[in-house]
């Protein structure tokens, strides 16, 4: 009998655990400002979208020429088994602002792949949110180091820069 309720409460539970892996995105709607196929996210128009959550498959991409304002609120994508594939990917002409939030987001990419993938004329803007100017800067310097490390692409270096707008 008591193997039967410990089965039986370990069934109940079993998609509670499953549901807790993959990423929440929050603003917009679906198959409007984004669309979800194949594990990835693609932004659609500049609706502000917070992407939050931890995945091993899911991908957010830039639609080409398209506006977005994302921000990543304590998300990790680590698609570092996939290769060739970035966590976040900026098709061509398209323009991302990225506002980091939460205590930690992190992106680790496939090989030969960027954290985050910047494909010709992009414009790319990374700000964080911090409650002091001292920890605000710290923490999106050191969030910068951690892209550029990761930072190299067959065409070239991007240089990724800081603007304070205090």
């Amino acid at each position: 009998m008591r193997t039967i309720l410990i089965l039986c409460l370990s069934i109940l539970f079993l998609p509670l655990t499953l549901a807790a892996e993959g990423l929440t995105v929050t603003g917009g709607a679906e198959n409007t400002d984004y669309s979800y196929a194949n594990n990835v996210y693609t932004v659609l128009t500049g609706t502000a979208l917070t992407f939050s959550g931890t995945t091993a498959a899911d991908r957010i991409v830039i639609a080409e020429g398209k506006t977005a304002d994302i921000t990543l609120s304590d998300l990790s994508i680590d698609v570092s088994a996939i290769a060739s594939a970035a966590a976040i990917r900026l098709e061509k002409k398209a323009k991302l602002t990225l506002h980091i939030a939460g205590t930690e987001s992190t992106l680790k990419s496939g090989s030969s792949a960027a954290g985050i993938g910047v494909s010709d004329g992009c414009d790319l803007h990374i700000t964080a949110e911090s409650e002091n100017e001292e920890d605000h800067d710290a923490y999106l310097n050191n969030w910068v180091d951690k892209v550029k490390e990761n930072y190299v692409v067959n065409i070239g270096v991007y240089e990724v820069g800081v603007f304070n707008d205090f």
